[in-house]
């Protein structure tokens, strides 16, 4: 890098950032612009929490533009941390700025919202003075991470897609007053986000971009644009090889930067690896005449920046030149199904399934697909000579014509990168957007997987098979059958174990939508090939989707077929012919990763040369562990009836010294329990309980703790007895040498409480074990479920003395410990609700009495707080007995030693100011609720 290569921007004193001197609009533009990538890292880390510190136009005036050349940024770091901070940058935006589009898109989404709306989302004087944003803006910097090969840059850019997506379907459910749909077991409560100017019209428009221009529009790079459909206006910026911005060949720090550009009707090649041909520019790489810098934000007190935007007035970059090249004509199966999804009127949205395909069973028989499918992107452009007779060009030079060729390449390579991260999203969008997609765009989302789903890049098409699987779920089950259907059976014969591999993670989905025969026919033609792939991860993935496929047949009245319950229990009745499918030699550089969708929970990473290996599907070695998972799904498909079908396996199972698969068993031996019923429960899983219990490895006896209650709630009477009996010896004796197993048991009581014939002497023993134990985690657990107690009791007064009795005991301890067990027990019921569980008898007062005289301070702070508590419930003024009582304890504790002592009791003495709760009531952690006082009482 040589010296007349850097700007002056390269030798801006950073230290002085930190200065009063420079607003946060000036720290994002030098940042941002600085060579120093850590710096520009930074900056798009802080950059949510500066752009609350400036103006909306400001921000996409200034801001917007930087944020382009980031997305293009030569140091993977810097499009990482973008990645990471995309949604907050663009919420803002889209919040703080009116989303508006040109007047033929906003006539196609109001023709679509057709919902009627509020007064209060009409037009105001504030939204016409808002500065208005392209809902464009943010397509090009969407599409360039989307590209991205790199998982730390793509993944969180997909995840940023879908998260928007939920955002404005959760504010559609919030203003509409739906109730918002359940959540998932790892969901959190969303929470109501600010919309600001994201009203009902704006949320139409964005989402119509997010959907058409980025979901489906990343799989249509390389095809040619329509004035007609929504896919024509789909632009982002060029990729890293084309703007290279690094210094030395930039002779400045500029970094190429443009506003996104206007709705493109030129057209590209046809095929998915054509480049631009003639002088039409691609609409995925828009060429400029000239780039325009980012214009410097207006000047400031410092005046630091106005001599920086003078020198970046005019930088001209040239137009990358245009060719022509012929290619090919695409197999006719490529174009089957080719529609752009319009849902206007005027171009309705095609529901018919594709032209019939051909079932390439084996490669002989399927030509097209084969040729297809074998050929890698740099066979395709190795096929073009810079002598070929298709050039139009005659007088090129064969030097430039590699370069073209190359290009070529580069371009096709990217579509195909496209066409995947199209997959991608839409399965991860369908997934994750079932209330919120429209019919329109379900149809939309099926004809792109037709199209793409025969794509001659074996990763896309892998992909592909994931967005089958995740549509499969959510469509009707006409399109199921008419167009889903029939590429499934494509994939699944596809010459690539990849693709083999994939499809059987959507074959459970398919097979719920279909009717009884078709399901029973559709299964035994996949399982069965499949088990005997030459591949051994295929054989793998078939063990490990087995269970899903089979409980796809739960509710059948006959039943999974015979064949296929063979297979999971290793029963080996006959020969299953392999299929002859010869894997083709790898098509290209390794697949890029297409996110946690795309991997195998159990599979190892086995290449196709690995493919002709010894072991057959019943000698896997992940076998042991995938039927330990499997078995509860299966279980409940057969029923408790057909329980002995699954016994020798199951038995075989408990005595595998695996440790995975112990850890297995014992976490599901409840549900197994429920599922089989009693008398099999007794029979069969007894012996693997106590195993589980006495287990080594503390993993293991903690799944059996997890699942203790649901395992009791489902034995015959006798035994829950026995099983809760020596359970709690387990806990007494330490044979749980863990103190989290011995947490897990608290955590169990509430339930347990709620099982019949368990004997109160032994949970009521248990609970004040726990109680005083040395663990303070163990401890806080006890007092959380102390008021489950009160209420499963509260009908049996003797239960409820001995327990009160029992409690009370605690604060006449010698170990201040249980003495501060004993106040905060008593918090915790009045923080819940249970006050009548304490009788504020004699006794009782004595006993605070003496707490509130404790030499250990912690105890005197938290009785001084529990009488705060009482008088604020109990005291309804200041001639009450209680209130008396309180005031007559707290008066010593004002000249306390301890100021936290102190400020409790002037705040139960100021009476109008309550002590402040510092810890949720549910909060199982009394240490901290009572670290602190409340504040000082105003004098």
């Amino acid at each position: 890098m040589g010296a007349d290569a850097i700007s002056a921007d390269a030798n801006l004193d950073f230290t002085e950032f930190d200065s009063e001197g420079l607003n946060a609009l000036e720290k994002i533009y030098l940042f941002s612009r600085s060579r120093a990538s850590f710096h520009r890292v930074f900056i798009l880390h802080a950059l949510p929490r500066y752009l609350d510190q400036m103006s909306s136009e400001d921000a996409v005036e200034y801001v917007l533009p930087l944020l382009n050349g980031l997305a293009l940024d030569e140091d993977e770091a810097v499009q990482e941390a973008l990645a990471c901070q995309l949604v907050n940058i663009i919420w803002w935006f889209i919040t703080h700025c009116q989303v508006v589009e040109d007047e033929r898109i906003s006539q196609l989404v109001e023709a679509l919202d057709t919902t009627p709306q509020p007064d209060e989302h009409h037009q105001t004087s504030d939204e016409a003075d808002a500065t208005q944003l392209s809902v464009q803006a943010f397509t090009p910097i969407l599409g360039t991470l989307l590209l991205s090969q790199n998982a730390l840059v793509g993944t969180p850019a997909r995840n940023a897609v879908v998260e928007l997506l939920k955002r404005i379907w959760h504010a559609d459910e919030r203003e509409a007053g739906r109730p918002a749909h359940p959540l998932a077991d790892d969901e959190m409560q969303r929470p109501d986000y600010d919309m600001g100017f994201l009203q009902r019209p704006e949320r139409r428009l964005f989402e119509h971009e997010l959907v058409y221009q980025v979901v489906i529009g990343m799989g249509r790079l390389d095809l040619p644009d329509t004035d007609e459909g929504p896919l024509s206006t789909m632009s982002t910026p060029r990729s890293i090889g084309e703007y290279n911005h690094s210094i030395s060949e930039s002779q400045s720090l500029e970094y190429p930067m443009q506003t996104p550009p206007g709705p493109d009707t030129s057209t590209a090649g046809s095929t998915p690896l054509a480049v631009p041909t003639g002088n039409a520019h691609d609409s995925y790489f828009p060429a400029f005449s000239s780039i325009h810098p980012t214009p410097a934000p207006a000047t400031s007190p410092s005046g630091h920046l106005a001599s920086v935007a003078d020198e970046r007035r005019t930088v001209e970059v040239a137009t990358p030149p245009t060719f022509q090249l012929n290619f090919p004509p695409p197999s006719p199966r490529r174009e089957a199904g080719v529609n752009t999804p319009t849902p206007g009127g005027s171009s309705p949205l095609r529901t018919t399934p594709p032209a019939p395909l051909p079932h390439p069973v084996a490669a002989q028989s399927a030509p097209a697909m084969s040729t297809e499918a074998t050929m890698s992107l740099d066979d395709y452009f190795s096929q073009i000579s810079p002598e070929s007779d298709d050039v139009i060009n005659s007088d090129v030079s064969p030097q430039d014509m590699e370069v073209y060729i190359e290009e070529g390449r580069d371009i096709g390579e990217e579509a195909a990168m496209g066409r995947l991260s199209s997959m991608s999203l839409m399965a991860a969008v369908t997934a994750s957007g079932t209330c919120g997609l429209t019919e329109e765009t379900k149809n939309a989302f099926v004809t792109e997987v037709e199209r793409v789903g025969r794509d001659p890049v074996y990763w896309v098409r892998r992909e592909a098979a994931f967005a089958v699987g995740a549509l499969a779920k959510v469509v009707p089950d006409e399109v199921v059958t008419s167009s889903l259907l029939p590429l499934f059976e494509t994939l699944y014969q596809d010459p690539t174990w990849h693709v083999r591999h994939s499809v059987l993670f959507a074959l459970p989905a398919i097979l719920s939508r279909l009717p009884a025969h078709r399901r029973r026919s559709l299964a035994l033609s996949v399982i069965l090939p499949l088990a005997s792939d030459n591949s051994p991860t295929v054989r793998s993935a078939v063990l490990e989707s087995l269970g899903e496929v089979l409980d796809a047949f739960h509710g059948d009245p006959y039943g999974p077929p015979q064949e296929l319950l063979n297979i999971f229990l290793g029963v080996r009745d006959g020969h299953v012919r392999p299929i002859q499918l010869q894997d083709e030699q790898p098509q290209s550089a390794a697949p890029p990763s297409a996110g946690p969708s795309s991997e195998s929970s159990f599979s190892s990473n086995i290449s196709s040369k690995d493919g002709f290996n010894t072991h057959d599907i019943y000698e896997d070695p992940a076998r042991p562990l995938v039927c330990a998972f499997n078995t509860p799904a299966v279980a409940l498909t057969l029923g408790s009836s057909r329980w002995p079908e699954l016994r020798p396996l199951y038995r075989s199972l408990a005595r595998n010294p695996s440790f995975k698969v112990r850890r297995t068993l014992a976490a599901s031996i409840g549900e197994i329990a429920k599922i089989i019923g009693s008398e099999h429960a007794k029979e069969d899983l007894m012996d693997v309980w106590w195993s589980s219990l006495d287990a080594d490895e503390s993993e293991v006896r903690l799944k059996a703790i997890e699942c203790a209650a649901t395992f009791v709630g489902a034995l015959e009477r006798p035994l829950r007895r026995e099983v809760m009996r020596r359970l709690a010896e387990a806990f007494t004796t330490q044979r749980l040498k863990g103190w989290r197993e011995r947490e897990e048991v608290v955590k169990n009581l509430p339930s347990l409480l709620t099982i019949s014939d368990l004997e109160e002497e032994v949970l009521r023993d248990l609970f004040m074990r726990a109680l005083g134990d040395r663990v303070s985690a163990i401890r806080e657990a006890a007092i959380s479920v102390f008021p489950a107690f009160v209420r499963a009791w509260q009908a049996v007064p003797q239960w409820v003395n001995q327990l009160r009795s029992e409690i009370r005991a605690l604060a006449r301890s010698d170990a201040y410990r249980e003495r501060t067990t004993f106040v905060t027990c008593e918090q915790s019921l009045l923080d819940s609700g249970h006050r009548d569980f304490i009788i504020l008898d004699d006794e009782y007062f004595e006993i605070l009495s003496l707490l509130a005289q404790d030499t250990i301070v912690d105890v005197r702070i938290r009785a001084a707080r529990l009488l705060g508590t009482i008088s604020d419930i109990y005291g309804n003024g200041p001639q009450s007995t209680v209130m008396s009582q309180v005031l007559k304890l707290t008066t010593p504790l004002l000249q306390d030693n301890s100021q936290d002592v102190r400020a409790f009791a002037a705040a139960v003495h100021a009476r109008g100011v309550r002590p402040r709760s510092l810890a949720p009531a549910h909060s199982t952690h009394s240490v901290a609720t009572f670290s602190r006082p409340p504040p000082p009482t105003p004098s």
